[in-house]
């Protein structure tokens, strides 16, 4: 469980834990949650709007995260983390395959990203310039919002 000092936003790869002088980085839970509901709604045969994404801190944490309202950081309720924690992944072998499989997907995605194609929906990647510089966008949004801060991919523009 983390806690501490805890700062992001719903578009950073990583969030920031400080604790005294300890400073960790740590992945974005609100991108993990994505992955989860997309997995969710594909075992489910479901659209992913029947999901909403929840993401809980214990009361320990001091939270300054930048999200859309849609998106809902919270502190969690001791119920609710009891659950979660009964449900955690505990066995050795299972977690190890878990985090494997969650590499293999990244690198997936890494290759994808790198022909262009859209890791989300499967179209092609533009460059695109925004009001905080040069990103990589799906070419379907608004139906997809996949974007992709492209700053090392344009360093000879």
């Amino acid at each position: 469980m983390l806690y501490g000092y805890i700062t992001g936003n719903e578009y950073s790869e990583q969030w920031l834990r400080k604790r005294g002088n300890s400073k960790i980085y740590f992945h974005n839970p609100i991108h993990q949650n994505y992955g989860h509901i997309k997995a969710l709604a594909n075992i489910l045969n479901l659209n992913e709007d029947c999901f909403i994404s929840i993401v809980c801190f214990s009361h320990t944490t001091k939270l300054n995260i930048k999200a859309k309202k849609a998106t809902k950081v919270s502190y969690i309720n001791n119920n609710i983390k009891n659950i979660i924690l009964t449900n955690n992944i505990t066995n050795v072998r299972e977690r190890k395959k878990h985090i494997k499989t969650i590499e293999s997907n990244l690198k997936q995605t890494n290759v994808l990203i790198k022909e262009n194609i859209c890791p989300r929906c499967g179209n092609n990647l533009n460059k695109k310039h925004g009001k905080y510089g040069y990103f990589l966008g799906c070419s379907d949004y608004p139906k997809c919002r996949y974007i992709k801060k492209a700053i090392t991919f344009f360093n000879n523009c």
